[in-house]
């Protein structure tokens, strides 16, 4: 993970780092009130208190950390351009084959359920016991990728096109998922 490169600047390691320092940023900031260090958009639906439940830090910590620790057996290059398909199956595999922790494993297959997650599956994904820990994850994992990859004008990569489509996506599902689970909850 160290080796491979996530960008030109950054290793698929050093990306985890990153996600890693993020996340725990906003548990912090979630959990126990605490000032946010990092420059964060965050959505309204995120202090809802039927989503803060049951985190699990731990587990956040060590899934944040290799949740991409596949990349560097399935990278290929394009053109110049590098890509990792089916990261998240090849990840999950390559982290059940060092650790034993069977959450965390299925975490990192899930990795990019949030992130593509479509309105006819959103029921589903609901269901899923860490489906929170998912969409902290992408929260934080847009804003660690927009530090490395989109800058504006101003400097502000908060205010880029790409950020903002993610953080939209985001916003829009989070949204989705936090009032059916509290409906759910009713």
């Amino acid at each position: 993970m160290k080796e491979c490169p996530q960008t030109n600047n950054q290793s698929v390691w050093q990306h985890g780092e990153s996600v890693k320092s993020y996340l725990n940023d906003l548990l912090k900031h979630l959990i126990y009130k605490e000032k946010l260090q990092y420059n964060w958009k965050l959505p309204e639906w995120i202090y809802d208190p039927i989503f803060i439940r049951n985190i699990v830090c731990n587990l956040i910590d060590q899934y944040a950390l290799y949740h991409d620790c596949g990349k560097p057996y399935c990278v290929e290059y394009t053109e110049g351009r590098r890509h990792f398909p089916n990261h998240a199956e090849v990840s999950y595999n390559v982290y059940k084959s060092v650790f034993e922790d069977g959450d965390c494993a299925e975490l990192i297959r899930r990795d990019m359920d949030f992130h593509l997650l479509k309105s006819v599956d959103l029921q589903k994904f609901s269901e899923y016991k860490f489906a929170n820990i998912l969409i902290l994850s992408a929260l934080a994992e847009i804003h660690s990728n927009a530090q490395m990859f989109a800058k504006d004008f101003d400097g502000n990569p908060l205010e880029s096109i790409g950020f903002k489509i993610k953080w939209k996506h985001t916003n829009k599902r989070g949204r989705q998922v936090v009032e059916i689970i509290k409906n759910k909850n009713k």
